[in-house]
């Protein structure tokens, strides 16, 4: 109850609504726009560009600890180096003058206070958390219209951007790879335009097309991804788990020839029997017992 209360605090203002519906709504599909719902967040008062700039003057970065988001696309920060194989400050700032999106990555490295609250988030959710830092100059967008795989808990920390929410995939709208979704399925229809000022928080569920752009001010905000389960997840855990106790399970094919559809059944017979004789287990597992 406290770690919830703590987080109604640093995200929601203090309000049970948003943080309830992220927590239990495990099918939740539609984003949540808090305003002012981070206020009080400690991350909304840290000077960020100083903070980043520091990073960069003192050689803190490495090439694989940020990129570029240049039209769209990410690139990667090789071409930011240094003959030394160090972040050129120099060449990153300049990338950011001409239009480009700066995204730090695991940016908890380098604060103590978003350290903190990605542990939070991790015991709460009981689920892996990154926490990303992106610093988008005037009248630019970020990445081009896509989803994620993760829920993102979007923390605006400095002047303004506008998000643009589209609608999901009908026919898969819980995908669990991005090859399960073509082009075809996001060119769908704006459903919400969001603009977010600086202590606002949105909530985007895993799944849901969107975007994001500046308009007359520099931007920066932080992405706090957030792992989701997935039966698919369990049932893979539990096949693996059968399959340890299942010696034929684990019998090497060495004839390249597809699994035969009798002993595929055979096996999955096994599976189901397997499970039904321990589905106490299972349960006591799932609820922390022993």
């Amino acid at each position: 109850m406290k770690d919830m209360t703590r987080l109604e605090h640093l995200f929601f203002h203090g309000s049970e609504e948003g943080i309830r519906r992220i927590v239990g709504d495990v099918d939740i599909g539609a984003a949540i726009y808090a305003p002012g719902g981070a206020q009080s967040n400690l991350l909304v008062w840290q000077d960020w560009k100083r903070r980043v700039a520091i990073l960069l003057e003192n050689g803190d970065l490495r090439s694989y600890e940020f990129d570029l988001i240049v039209n769209g696309e990410a690139e990667h920060s090789r071409r930011l180096l240094s003959p030394d194989g160090s972040p050129s400050a120099k060449a990153v700032n300049e990338a950011v003058g001409a239009g480009a999106t700066l995204r730090l990555f695991g940016v908890g490295r380098y604060d103590i206070e978003c350290a903190e609250q990605v542990a939070l988030l991790k015991h709460v959710f009981d689920m892996p958390v990154f926490a990303n830092l992106y610093m988008t100059p005037p009248f630019v967008g970020g990445l081009q219209k896509h989803f994620d795989l993760d829920d993102s808990l979007v923390v605006q920390v400095y002047g303004r951007k506008t998000w643009l929410l589209y609608e999901g995939p009908e026919e898969n709208p819980f995908p669990i790879d991005y090859t399960d979704v073509t082009a075809d399925d996001i060119d769908s229809q704006e459903t919400r335009r969001i603009t977010l000022s600086a202590g606002d928080v949105l909530f985007v569920p895993q799944g849901i097309p969107h975007k994001a752009a500046t308009e007359g001010e520099e931007s920066i905000h932080i992405v706090f991804g957030i792992g989701v389960r997935r039966p698919l997840s369990d049932l893979r855990a539990l096949l693996e788990e059968f399959c340890r106790q299942d010696p034929d399970a684990r019998r090497p094919i060495r004839d390249g020839k597809p699994l035969p559809p009798g002993r595929a059944a055979q096996l999955t017979e096994r599976f189901r029997n397997w499970l039904l004789a321990n589905a106490d287990c299972q349960a006591d597992h799932q609820d922390g017992g022993s």
